[in-house]
């Protein structure tokens, strides 16, 4: 099939010198075709070569990485067929990132691989998915910052559109479920603290006061005489007052106490982004 496409495009456009008119300003210019074909039969190429690898890799995955030996074989195999073409060449180096990543789970020490071929598909084409691939094998390290993974995840996965990915949303989800877990606990007990401080704050103000004008008007003995002023009614107004202002701080406070996870889920996902986590705590 290439050899037929080249032989098309060379019978079509390859002696061909093309000329070009702005429809604007009226400029023409002229260029040559047969550089262009030759760019875009090399790009197809390296893009079957890519599609026909990342299928191999899709397929026998598991018995690929079974062993240090056949990942470090597989490796070696696609080090050596390095393609011309930018994009087919990053995808190769995330194919073997992918790789490395998954033999992680027999030798850790391939995470180190892992980050060395991702690192380089970024190189060679600046693509969202790699940055995204980069902050899962962030997520692994020891001293990860789950903050900032969760963050720039949420963030790519919002920009991203799923059907230009080389792997599922749901695939990255789910590799970045410990973290986002964990981001939501420390957002709820981050919140529940400055509540808790608030509602302590208020509390020391108002319950001596409502507790001193209930005492007050509970033993308050009204005059007897017509014309003596009765503090009654006053000390039950400021009761009322400062009892609804105690309540009104002491119901919020109470209603976050018991959010589900998943009102916390999304009040954190207000923070970093439009995009909706409703299955990761499930």
């Amino acid at each position: 099939m290439n050899q037929i496409a080249d032989t098309t495009n060379d019978a079509l456009y390859g002696e061909a010198d093309l000329e070009f008119t702005c429809p604007n300003c009226g400029y023409t210019w002229i260029a040559s075709g047969t550089a262009d074909s030759e760019t875009n039969n090399q790009m197809f190429k390296d893009q079957q070569a890519f599609l026909q690898a990342w299928e191999y890799l899709l397929e026998n995955i598991e018995d690929i990485t079974s062993s240090v030996e056949k990942t470090e074989a597989f490796l070696s195999e696609y080090d050596s067929k390095s393609l011309i073409s930018p994009l087919p060449n990053s995808e190769m180096c995330f194919m073997q990132a992918l790789a490395a990543y998954c033999a992680a789970d027999t030798d850790s020490r391939f995470l180190t691989v892992s980050r060395k071929y991702i690192n380089r598909a970024i190189r060679l084409f600046n693509d969202k998915e790699y940055h995204l691939f980069s902050e899962v094998l962030d997520n692994k390290a020891a001293d990860k910052n789950s903050r900032s993974i969760v963050r720039n995840s949420i963030k790519l996965l919002d920009e991203i559109d799923e059907s230009s990915l080389l792997l599922s949303k749901d695939w990255y989800i789910n590799e970045l479920r410990a973290s986002i877990q964990e981001e939501v606990k420390r957002y709820k007990e981050e919140k529940i603290g400055e509540l808790r401080s608030v509602f302590i704050g208020i509390s020391f103000v108002c319950v001596p006061i409502i507790l001193f004008l209930l005492f007050k008007w509970l033993t308050y003995e009204k005059p007897d005489s017509f014309w003596a002023f009765n503090w009654g009614p006053l000390y039950f107004c400021g009761l009322l007052v400062f009892g609804i202002s105690y309540m009104s701080s002491f119901i919020p406070f109470f209603k976050e106490m018991y959010r589900s996870d998943a009102e916390w889920e999304a009040l954190l996902s207000k923070e970093y982004g439009s995009f909706k986590w409703s299955s990761l705590l499930k």
